[in-house]
């Protein structure tokens, strides 16, 4: 494998349509719950702010976990491509 052949995992339409509903789901059904509950203003306030809080944190979370799975490929193709470098400039002898 060469440095400069990047593979990228590439998702169907069907694939991300079915993360969106299935966000739109779970976030319109606990939003439509929260909305529903017999409680004053303010506990629906908050728990709102829960649910906001909770769906950023998500997005986040899932964008650091890519970014750090993203950044040891990189490091593993540049040791690979090192070590084929290493390897061309110096065969190993057969004795």
């Amino acid at each position: 494998m060469d440095i400069n052949t990047a593979q990228q995992t590439v998702h169907t339409p069907a694939f991300v349509a079915q993360a969106w509903i299935a966000f739109g789901i779970g976030f319109g059904g606990t939003g439509l719950g929260i909305y529903n509950l017999p409680i004053d203003g303010w506990p629906r306030a908050f728990l709102t702010l829960g649910l906001a809080f909770t769906v950023s944190s998500a997005f986040t979370l899932a964008k650091t976990i890519r970014d750090i799975h993203e950044a040891s490929q990189l490091v593993k193709r540049v040791d690979h491509a090192r070590t084929e470098k290493l390897l061309n400039e110096n065969p190993p002898s057969l004795v």
